[in-house]
């Protein structure tokens, strides 16, 4: 993982693997997720950040892509269906 002279992810690094998330609230990813995208139902998604925040992302549309550290992909607050992450 790459960090920019900030402090934040470098979000423009290239992906590794792709992952078919299944929301749960306690599957950790390690490493973390450089970013998902939602493919099926838009909707909320709630995650945990690198630094252990909680927060939702509201009205995530269907193709659109997130970019950010995430270490969960939460399914309480979690309406969007269809998530893939990308990591290391």
């Amino acid at each position: 993982m790459k960090f920019d002279s900030g402090g934040g992810l470098e979000v423009n690094a290239s992906p590794g693997k792709t992952i078919s998330i299944t929301k749960n609230d306690a599957t950790e990813y390690d490493p973390p997720l450089l970013g998902f995208r939602v493919g099926t139902t838009a909707g909320d998604v709630a995650v945990t950040d690198l630094y252990g925040n909680v927060v939702t992302i509201p009205s995530v549309q269907v193709g659109e892509k997130i970019a950010g550290g995430f270490t969960k992909i939460m399914s309480t607050n979690t309406t969007a269906v269809g998530i893939t992450g990308w990591s290391r």
